[in-house]
């Protein structure tokens, strides 16, 4: 284990930051912006009800209650994104010869294949993250797309130890017991911190991934392993707007 030597954030403070976010009117209006795109449409919960003769509310199981739910907002997202990303390649371009040859090794398929889905979750759920890490193939950086339903952001006004913080959480398996085993990564400056949590449950270190505490990068090129650090918190956030609203927010009652 790498011992930075200064204090981070607390299992209890984990699990408030990331409790706290879940209930944040910020990422409710996400996980509806999520569920649209997904089709999953509220008129699929509606009901009919009525007054019997006596009074009494009852549901009417028999009349028609046809619940049509068309991926309107599936269908606008996906004709925006390809819209933002140019099918001209290189799209980052550059008049010297040696920097464009570097930017096309960086800014790659592979590389656009993300930026899709960082638009996609962008325009669906108002902001989206990308993150960045070493890859053992090559030994450079690559960016990764974040799902923002599980990035928690922690301002150094919030924490303990007055430093800045990033949660990213995702659900990495069920068991044959049917629990959700949830993988945890808390970011600083230099580290990432590994903890897992069965359900809803205690949030404890994750001793199967190795080291708990690693830098932001650790690679291996032939024989030999590399540990490198950014020195910032490598997630870079894309907003819809300054509100960070999705895109279904205008539309939604047309739909």
């Amino acid at each position: 284990m790498i011992d930075s030597g200064d204090e981070m954030l607390t299992i209890n403070e984990i699990k408030t930051f990331i409790d706290n976010d879940k209930a944040s009117k910020k990422k409710q209006l996400a996980r509806i912006g999520q569920r649209y795109y997904d089709a999953e449409h509220d008129i699929k919960d509606y009901r009919i009800f009525f007054f019997d003769a006596e009074g009494k509310l009852k549901e009417d199981k028999a009349k028609s209650n046809i619940k049509i739910a068309h991926p309107f907002f599936t269908e606008i997202v996906d004709q925006i994104v390809p819209y933002l990303i140019p099918g001209d390649r290189p799209f980052i371009k550059s008049d010297t010869p040696e920097l464009q040859e570097l930017l096309d090794t960086y800014f790659d398929e592979d590389f656009v294949a993300e930026l899709s889905e960082v638009l996609t979750g962008t325009q669906t759920k108002g902001f989206e993250y990308m993150f960045a890490h070493k890859s053992s193939e090559d030994g450079r950086t690559h960016f990764q797309v974040a799902d923002s339903i599980g990035v928690v952001e922690c301002e150094s006004k919030y924490t303990s130890d007055k430093k800045d913080y990033m949660i990213y959480w995702c659900l990495d398996r069920i068991d044959k017991d049917g629990n959700q085993i949830i993988n945890i990564r808390v970011y600083d400056d230099q580290y990432v911190y590994y903890y897992t949590r069965t359900n809803e449950g205690e949030i404890t270190p994750d001793k199967s991934h190795g080291e708990v505490q690693e830098t932001h990068s650790v690679y291996t090129i032939g024989k030999k392993s590399y540990g490198e650090s950014y020195g910032k918190i490598p997630f870079f956030r894309l907003d819809n707007c300054k509100k960070q609203f999705s895109a279904l927010k205008p539309i939604k009652a047309l739909i």
